[in-house]
């Protein structure tokens, strides 16, 4: 008798990307004991989209060398009864533990989020919201058995609906190792969702007006006051106007004290 092997195809897990779409899906032998077994995200509560990419940042960097980002997949109801998918861990709840620099205070964010009617000692730290450290606890489990999987990141949101990325209470940790572009890609995943395109800009538009707030809230996060305020400005400027500026053509712009307009001028290199 020829010996049959089943299969099943689980859809690896990342938050929603309003710029990257990817469907990736990987085939298990279900008769297989593998080394690194899939771990499904099933959490019956709803939570915030901005707690859902703080969870795929954390596992991203986990350190333990057990690739947990790639482990991440979603739950398949068909497979729901087989012994191999029902044995498999799952993720079934989260909070968010951050501890404050200025000033050295620890407080967790309930996901999904719980008004408390306290304000979280960082919402007024300024452009420059600090943390010393970030730790998002998934709770994971397996049967009966529950275990609390602690997860070190360096990158977090505060508040829970506030679209704007420089108010919306963006936490990084002084140790990241997350440039502007990468971090402004995280924030832009986290807060942006697009309106009705019947009433607001085109969606076009709207990614690229979030593009340019991204990134002006990651530099004001990394930079000090002056090189981030720069780096806006070049930003800004190479997205909105390098492509009327014809080649060997240097441009000046000056803004004058108290004056709405600029002065600009134009000369052949």
């Amino acid at each position: 008798m020829t010996k049959t092997t089943a299969h099943a195809s689980l859809r690896r897990w990342r938050p929603h990307s309003w710029t990257q779409r990817d469907e990736t899906f990987a085939t298990f032998d279900t008769t297989a004991n593998p080394n690194k077994p899939p771990i499904l995200v099933d959490m019956d509560q709803i939570l915030e989209h901005r707690d859902l990419v703080t969870l795929y940042r954390a596992a991203d960097r986990a350190a333990d060398g057990n690739d947990l980002a790639d482990r991440l997949f979603r739950r398949e109801p068909r497979l729901e009864g087989t012994p191999w998918y029902d044995n498999l861990e799952r993720i079934v709840g989260m909070s968010i533990r951050c501890t404050c620099r200025i000033p050295d205070e620890t407080f967790t964010l309930e996901c999904p989020r719980r008004d408390t009617g306290n304000d979280t000692p960082v919402r007024n730290a300024g452009d420059h919201a600090p943390a010393r450290s970030i730790t998002v606890l998934a709770v994971l489990r397996r049967g009966n058995e529950t275990r609390t999987l602690e997860l070190d990141t360096d990158f977090a949101i505060i508040d829970e609906y506030e679209p704007n990325p420089v108010k919306a209470g963006v936490l990084v940790t002084a140790d990241t190792k997350l440039g502007i572009e990468e971090l402004a890609e995280l924030i832009h995943d986290a807060v942006f969702e697009p309106g009705d395109e019947r009433y607001d800009d085109s969606m076009a538009t709207q990614l690229e007006n979030a593009r340019e707030d991204t990134h002006c809230a990651a530099c004001k996060l990394l930079l000090d006051n002056d090189t981030a305020e720069a780096e806006a400005i070049r930003y800004a400027v190479q997205r909105r106007l390098a492509h009327l500026i014809p080649d060997g053509h240097t441009v000046r712009i000056i803004k004058h004290p108290g004056q709405e307009c600029v002065e600009v001028n134009v000369w052949k290199t």
